[in-house]
């Protein structure tokens, strides 16, 4: 759960998260549309605009038509914004784990400052599922800003969250396995541009997708080992497996299938199925065609829906 909380930092992944995409549209108002300097249209109707493959805006941000120039120049500007900057610094230093008490500051100014609800909200979850919960002082600090905030309404979000293990008390009890999942599956890299061009990682600045350390497991491709020879497998990745929620298991719809598969000599891609049940970000889909780009696979997804922290959050708000 902790992926969807995160900024997506791809081209793609910004624009749902300041404009949602919905079926590969997203829709904009007229100001998108007017020439810079010129007076403001007359027709204010929002218009839809189709964000696809076919677009070159997605394979290169050169050349790109006019409606999707000035989209790309506003997603520049917002990644420019100091709050933005910050809350995307933080976002790093929580899943590093590299923090103090000047977090609770910061927690307390985003608040403060009125963004949208979901803001302080997805930050605190992250924090939450790194730290296993707040300490129970904090977390009823926390509840009593939020909700004085934004409203009384959201202590109902608060135990909906409660319920889905996102924002929590820290029990004494529980054991916290994010550190080790995310030491065993490589989720944190130093941040650098020559990751784009060599792990996954670089689709949050650094932190790999768990689902997409999952892909690589099963189809033999994390840490370099070569998915030509091998079919795939959750074996020998039990241990790992078992840091994660829910139940794990393995079925081969056709006998000795990964025997056959072994055996015979291929000349073309191999191509794997992913199926997502609940939903996946844009960004691990960009991180999955990264993953095509780096072996001989043809990944095709499926998924539920496409999500982000916003809409999973506004999902458990009760009116």
């Amino acid at each position: 759960m902790i992926t969807p909380m995160r900024t997506q930092l791809t081209y793609e992944g910004l624009i749902d998260e300041l404009y949602t995409i919905k079926s590969t549209f997203v829709e904009l108002d007229a100001s998108f549309f007017t020439p810079k300097g010129s007076a403001s249209s007359i027709n204010t109707k929002p218009k839809k605009v189709l964000l696809s493959g076919a677009d070159t805006v997605f394979a290169q941000i050169r050349d790109q038509s006019f409606e999707n120039q000035r989209l790309y120049e506003r997603v520049l500007q917002f990644a420019g914004e100091p709050p933005v900057q910050r809350q995307w610094d933080w976002e790093r230093e929580l899943c590093a784990r590299n923090m103090d008490n000047s977090f609770f500051e910061f927690l307390e100014d985003v608040v403060l400052a009125n963004e949208a609800f979901t803001t302080p909200l997805k930050i605190a979850c992250i924090y939450s599922i790194v730290n296993n919960g707040f300490k129970q002082k904090q977390f009823d600090q926390f509840r009593r800003d939020f909700c004085h905030a934004y409203g009384p309404k959201h202590l109902l979000t608060f135990q909906n969250l409660e319920k889905l293990g996102l924002l929590k008390v820290h029990s004494s009890s529980a054991k916290n396995s994010f550190s080790q999942i995310s030491k065993s599956l490589k989720l944190i890299n130093d941040y650098t541009s020559k990751l784009e061009n060599n792990d996954v990682s670089y689709v949050y600045a650094g932190f790999a997708p768990i689902s997409i350390r999952l892909i690589q497991i099963a189809s033999n491709t994390f840490n370099g080992s070569d998915s030509q020879n091998l079919g795939v497998t959750w074996k020998n990745a039990e241990d790992t497996l078992s840091l994660l929620p829910g139940k794990t298991f393995e079925k081969s719809i056709i006998p000795n299938a990964a025997k056959e598969f072994r055996s015979k000599k291929r000349n073309g891609p191999i191509y794997t199925l992913i199926v997502f049940i609940g939903g996946c970000t844009l960004s691990e889909i960009s991180a999955i065609r990264k993953l095509g780009q780096n072996d001989n696979r043809k990944y095709i997804v499926l998924t539920t829906s496409v999500v982000n922290g916003s809409r999973m959050l506004k999902s458990l708000v009760i009116e």
